[in-house]
């Protein structure tokens, strides 16, 4: 099913909400799930951390700056970001250092 703006699935205990988003340089369009309750985020390709002893890059990879601009007008309250693709959840906090927004 495809996603042009918000779909929301409930099964009147939590709920799921999807948006559609674009912007990075993976894909033109992609959607992202946010779980309201648990406060939790899942991406596909913006950003998966790296082992805890590789520095961060000097410059924010294009693909998680677009995340971070999908995001704001949402003005979802995103605790935890979980990547699809990734080893492990993450706090918001450790993203947004990341960026350089923190």
């Amino acid at each position: 099913m495809g996603v042009s703006d918000k779909y929301e699935i409930t099964d009147g205990k939590q709920t799921l909400e999807v948006y559609a988003a674009s912007g990075d340089d993976h894909t033109t369009y992609y959607a992202l799930a946010y779980l309201p309750g648990p406060k939790i985020i899942v991406q596909n390709d913006s950003y998966t951390p790296g082992p805890g002893e590789v520095p961060p890059p000097a410059m924010p990879p294009e693909n998680a700056l677009a995340f971070y601009e999908s995001l704001q007008p949402l003005k979802l309250d995103v605790r935890t970001i979980v990547p699809i693709h990734g080893p492990r959840a993450f706090p918001m906090a450790e993203f947004l250092k990341f960026i350089g927004k923190k």
